[in-house]
Order: structure tokens, then C-alpha cells, then sequence
């Protein structure tokens, strides 16, 4: 990623870091209000789905920056995205999860999902990366940046309270290894930000069985 564009995104989520941090912390309190009582283990799918419902009724009344709009179709497991047309950049909210290695989801099976992971600046890793049939998914140039905003508890317990990032993928990933990003943004309490730069890394282990378990509870999203 270029300089001038590093810093265009940056700018752009530095605006947006202050709403969705402020929206998110009431998000997490309701949701967990409403699922106080069934077990994580049994419905992990619980949490996860209810903040992306409660997080998007957070941005109808507490509003969104100008340029800035609600996208994504709630019916489809509470599909949530942000996008500024004017700049170019499409947000696509989630849950972080532990086992993924690196915390960043890869895009699964699903073609659409492919498309948006896979940006400009990571073609040619991507075309490396991936088999043969899925060159004609990954050589489709997007139209906009496509950006990942990552949530995920700070802690095991709920005072801990969360941590919340925003990272541009270049590539679909595979489970088993990190999901390559060439941009991180931490967004603090108060929706300052610090950039954190991030490279692709070395294999690691990973709980498949889990993996699996957790793009199930994604779903459509």
C-alpha cells in the first residue's frame, strides 16, 4: 500500500473510529443483556449475531459521520457494513476470534467473500496463493477498498471490556495462516487510533474443528 493512500484510509477512520467505538460499547452491553443466560459454548453464534443487530440500531440513533452510510442486508445473519462512496471505502463489521490465527477471518468458501477480501495492492501474492480455479475470483479488481472493523473481547471477563480494530485484507486466506494485511488500525477508547502495521506470517497450528465452527456462526456475513 502506497503512502497517499495509507494515509487517505487513515484519515477516514479516524473520523469514523469515534462513532463506531461509542455504538459498539452500548452494542456489547444490550447484547449481553439479552443473551444473559444461554451458554457461549452452546450458542456461540448468540453474542456475535445480536451485537451486529444491536450495532446497527446503535447507528440509526446515535448517527454516522457525514459521507458515511448503513449498508449490508440485516436479513442475512445481521449483515452489517459501512460504506463512504465519496472515498471510496466499504467497512464490513465482524467478530475477531482466537482461532484464527492472527484474530482475522479468512473469507471461507464463499465467492462474494473472496472478492471483497482480495484488494488491489495483494494481487500478486493472491494469484500465488490460491488454486488454479479460483484465479478468475481473485483477479476481479473491486471497485472499492474493501475493510475488515474487527471486535473482540479485551478479556475473559466483561468489565474487561473490548478491543477494536479496523484491517484491509489483500488476499481470501486459508485456514492455518494469518490472513495477509498490508493496514491495521488499533481504534482506542475515545476512537483516537494508532497504526499498526502488519505482515503476513509464518504457518502456525490451528483447531480446524473451531475454525470451521466459527464460519458457521459468520454465515452470509
Amino acid at each position: 500500500m502506497d503512502n497517499h493512500l495509507r494515509t487517505a484510509l487513515t484519515a477516514e477512520i479516524g473520523v469514523l473510529g469515534p462513532h463506531a467505538y461509542s455504538s459498539l460499547a452500548e452494542a456489547i452491553d444490550r447484547s449481553r443483556a439479552r443473551v444473559a443466560g444461554l451458554d457461549r459454548k452452546e450458542y456461540p453464534h448468540a453474542l456475535p449475531m445480536m451485537v451486529r443487530c444491536d450495532l446497527r440500531e446503535r447507528f440509526k440513533e446515535n448517527g454516522l459521520p457525514d459521507g458515511w452510510e448503513l449498508t449490508g442486508d440485516s436479513r442475512l445473519m445481521g449483515q452489517l457494513s459501512l460504506t463512504n462512496q465519496d472515498a471510496d471505502i466499504d467497512v464490513r463489521f465482524l467478530k475477531e476470534r482466537k482461532s484464527y490465527v492472527g484474530g482475522t477471518p479468512p473469507a471461507g468458501r464463499n465467492p462474494a467473500r473472496r472478492r471483497a477480501w482480495t484488494n488491489g495492492d495483494g494481487m500478486a501474492w493472491s494469484i500465488q496463493d490460491q488454486p488454479l480455479e479460483d484465479l478468475a475470483i481473485v483477479t476481479e479488481e473491486p471497485k472499492l477498498h474493501r475493510l475488515l472493523m474487527l471486535w473482540d473481547n479485551a478479556g475473559a471477563r466483561a468489565e474487561d471490556g473490548f478491543k477494536l480494530r479496523v484491517v484491509r485484507p489483500i488476499a481470501p486466506g486459508r485456514y492455518g495462516r494469518k490472513v495477509p494485511l498490508d493496514f491495521s488500525l488499533d481504534v482506542l477508547p475515545g476512537g483516537t487510533i494508532f497504526d499498526n502495521r502488519e505482515f503476513v506470517g509464518d504457518d502456525e497450528d490451528i483447531d480446524l474443528y473451531a475454525a470451521e465452527i466459527d464460519e458457521a456462526v459468520d454465515g452470509d456475513d
